[in-house]
């Protein structure tokens, strides 16, 4: 999202009484999880009413009349069942070197199982789709500025769902081991499917 191209937002009880979500500088990254234009700004607005610390994670209770997030996590986070290995393929997102799990279980429909190899690495695969939730996680930085008097605000990411530890071979991930451990019960949506693709 271009923040500047944001419809005006008023800050009503913030650090910048009179200000809007497009006058603060924030930089966003990461915006294809889905959220659309007007929850984005929601959240932002929620980050300059609540967020008092460097570094911050933020879970956003989205108003009803904003709709729903759609959140491409399964596994017990959500409330599954673990993900089994035989119900994911391998893929890369977006620019990461890694490859994450895709939850693409194998099509048991009658039709499928009688035309295609029996073998279920080799069968037809269903692409899950996302689930809509009511809140959201923004994860940034809020960096001080002692000439402009207003924060620089960098967005890493904002997406529907639970937190989820960083990819085990993400160089920030902190604790790889814990990482994989908790991967191995979850898995993701096909991309293309948060981006309406």
């Amino acid at each position: 999202m271009n923040t500047s191209q944001a419809t005006r937002i008023v800050i009503q009880g913030s650090p910048y009484p009179g200000a809007s979500v497009r006058d603060i500088p924030f930089t966003v990254h990461h915006t294809d999880h889905g959220v659309t234009e007007g929850q984005m700004e929601y959240v932002l607005k929620q980050c300059l009413l609540e967020v008092d610390s460097e570094f911050f994670i933020l879970r956003v209770e989205l108003p009803e009349e904003l709709g729903t997030v759609p959140c491409g996590l399964y596994g017990p986070a959500m409330g599954d069942d673990p993900i089994k290995e035989i119900d994911v393929q391998y893929e890369s997102r977006g620019d990461r070197p890694w490859k994450d799990r895709i939850y693409r279980p194998v099509d048991t429909s009658e039709d499928n199982l009688m035309l295609s190899n029996p073998d279920p690495v080799l069968c037809k695969r269903v692409d899950m789709p996302p689930r809509p939730v009511n809140y959201a996680h923004v994860i940034g930085t809020k960096v001080p500025n002692t000439v402009t008097k207003k924060d620089a605000w960098t967005i890493f990411t904002v997406f529907g769902g639970p937190l989820a530890p960083q990819h085990p071979e993400d160089p920030n991930c902190n604790d790889p081991h814990e990482s994989e451990l908790w991967w191995n019960d979850h898995a993701l949506v096909n991309p293309s499917s948060l981006k309406g693709e």
